[in-house]
């Protein structure tokens, strides 16, 4: 249908509510961008009957007629807790969490379409408390990787469609955390850490493709594929001394006999520019879709990310060790007996491929309704064993319910049918098994969980 006088206040409303998206950043696993998916655990590769099919099926596009958008709105409040056993202490990373995606497509012939999606899959943010004694590993970690995904569908034979799009991802990258300073030949009067504070930007691209085989009313399949997409970021690494903290303490002079240590290390340590080099993960994912009943389905997906080609959060100055901080001459190494070797900071991330498992149903208790559900699986990318405080989810078991409603939309001042309005709505609460992990000095268990409510407000024209 074409857009009209009367659905244009639609449209405007849609676009102004999508142009106030907050991507923002979350853990690495659960997101799933569409409300409709979310309310079945994310088990949606084999049914993509909506346009938010451009996250999980590219290939759905094709059956999908007219002209459609959809914004999905997601709130909710991650809560990680590190706890140490031997201090009896624990400690917590949660922040409220506001998230957004946007799809829209156009059927511009007969069984071949052609979208746009733009969603934050891979994201994800910990905070911890500034005085943690974890903060030498980190204080607050974060990646942002928004993508803009165009897509064509067709198609290609009936009940067969092939989708394929290209992903521009835009991301940014965050890491603050101390770092430990010693003189090797003075005695500090306590430990001193520097606050170093990363901030770096990256582009990169990619592809997505998507396969959707619909044989008959019973049975469907997909399968989607997305490829790595490798981001080189840079920016700046910017160190602020705790002066709060630290700025009571005062060392030798090779001049006169004492200067304050904020001085010393201010002139060791030089902001300047950094490097890091991460891939974002291959993806593919399988689901089949069985309906006995005309109002009752099922939906089952299996996916594969391949984190092992993430990096080991690994930032490299631009600068060589020697170019660190010229003013840090080397008549000042000799005098303190330490050199500037800060050009190279990792936390020592060990990422590994994962699995999700996830299923789901729809029940229809009348043509534009829809009672959703759904459980999933996920398995830790960086594995339960293994935990560091940059990622520390471990495996994760997310229930979800999830409503519907697809139907037709008048025009208020007369009886007219101008398009038809897609609304979702979902609640999801996910828990975490138990992971466990080393910061040097300190044994510490993780747990993790959050509620999840999400939005889905669309047309079809």
């Amino acid at each position: 249908m074409r857009i009209t006088k009367q659905s244009a206040p639609v449209w405007i409303a849609l676009f102004f509510a999508a142009g106030f998206l907050s991507l923002s950043a979350q853990d690495l696993s659960p997101y799933d961008p569409g409300a409709r998916a979310s309310g079945m655990a994310g088990a949606f590769a084999a049914k993509a009957d909506d346009v938010t099919g451009i996250f999980a099926n590219p290939a759905g596009l094709a059956f999908l007629k007219g002209f459609r958008l959809k914004t999905n709105l997601i709130f909710s409040e991650p809560n990680v807790t590190a706890s140490f056993p031997a201090l009896g202490a624990s400690f917590t990373s949660a922040a409220f969490d506001f998230r957004g995606s946007l799809a829209l497509s156009w059927q511009m012939a007969r069984r071949l379409s052609v979208g746009i999606g733009i969603f934050a899959p891979y994201t994800f943010e910990t905070n911890w408390h500034s005085r943690w004694p974890g903060r030498y590993a980190s204080i607050k970690a974060g990646m942002n990787a928004v993508v803009v995904r165009p897509v064509l569908s067709a198609e290609i034979v009936k009940g067969l469609a092939l989708g394929i799009g290209v992903d521009l991802v835009f991301s940014e990258l965050s890491w603050q955390h101390y770092l430990r300073f010693r003189l090797g030949n003075f005695s500090l009067p306590g430990e001193v850490g520097m606050d170093s504070r990363m901030e770096l930007s990256g582009t990169g691209t990619g592809f997505a493709a998507g396969l959707l085989w619909k044989p008959n009313p019973v049975f469907q399949a997909g399968m989607r594929y997305v490829h790595q997409v490798a981001v080189d970021f840079s920016g700046r690494d910017a160190f602020v001394f705790p002066t709060e903290e630290f700025g009571w303490m005062s060392v030798p002079d090779p001049v006169k006999p004492k200067i304050p240590l904020e001085n010393l290390v201010e002139l060791f340590y030089q902001s300047q520019d950094f490097t890091s080099p991460v891939t974002l993960p291959r993806e593919a994912a399988f689901g089949a879709a069985l309906a006995p009943m005309a109002a009752l389905s099922f939906y089952f997906d299996l996916q594969w990310d391949e984190w092992s080609r993430f990096g080991s959060w690994q930032f490299n100055a631009v600068n060589d060790d020697q170019n660190l901080s010229p003013g840090f001459t080397k008549a000042l190494q000799d005098f303190y007996g330490v050199a500037p070797d800060y050009g190279l900071q990792s936390a020592g991330l060990v990422m590994k491929d994962a699995w999700k498992i996830k299923s789901g149903l729809e029940y229809r208790p009348a043509p534009h309704l829809a009672l959703r559900g759904g459980f999933a699986h996920h398995q830790s990318p960086a594995g339960n064993a293994n935990q560091i405080p940059i990622d520390p989810i471990p495996d994760l078991n997310i229930a979800a319910i999830g409503f519907g409603y697809e139907g037709p939309v008048f025009n208020v001042f007369n009886t007219q049918q101008v398009g038809e309005l897609s609304f979702d709505v979902y609640f999801r609460y996910v828990k975490s098994a138990g992971g466990s992990g080393t910061i040097p000095g300190y044994e510490l268990t993780y747990q993790a969980s959050r509620w999840e409510f999400g939005v889905g407000v669309g047309v079809n024209l």
